[in-house]
């Protein structure tokens, strides 16, 4: 359990701090989100094990610049895994994950973007775990304006 608290953390702050810059227009239109303070939910857990179940939030200001440096700010990513295939829609991203290390398996994730919110999951099927779904819920609310 306490691994799994130490992965919801460090992917919570993935999830809101401004990251890398990739120029793909497609999956960088996707982000349609608001510049201004953003709450960030993240709940985890293994599927099947009620009592594994914790929850991580924050707060973090987004701006325009921030945006600018592109979708994968927005993608969580786990140590020893690496992201891949992405695909954008209209407001959504979806991705695969391969995973190796302490976390051997594959996943994958999404996040659909709405304005003034998102939502996203991400999903791992760990290989050695004897519950081995690791599953991974985001949510983001704009709750108002930077100071």
């Amino acid at each position: 359990m306490k691994r799994l608290a130490l992965v919801a953390g460090a992917l919570l702050a993935l999830v809101f701090v401004p990251g890398c810059h990739h120029d793909d227009r497609a999956l960088d239109a996707a982000v349609e989100i608001t510049p201004g303070m953003w709450k960030v939910t993240a709940t985890e857990g293994i599927k099947g094990v009620p009592s594994s179940t914790q929850q991580h939030s924050g707060s973090h200001c987004v701006t325009a610049k921030d945006l600018a440096k592109g979708y994968r700010q927005w993608i969580p990513e786990l140590g020893g895994c690496t992201s891949k295939n992405f695909v954008a829609g209209a407001n959504k991203i979806n991705w695969d994950l391969a995973c190796t290390g302490n976390y051997k398996g594959t996943g994958s994730g999404d996040v659909v973007f709405s304005g003034d919110s998102y939502e996203g999951e991400v999903t791992i099927h760990v290989v050695y775990f004897p519950h081995p779904v690791f599953h991974l819920k985001l949510t983001g609310t704009r709750t108002g304006d930077c100071p």
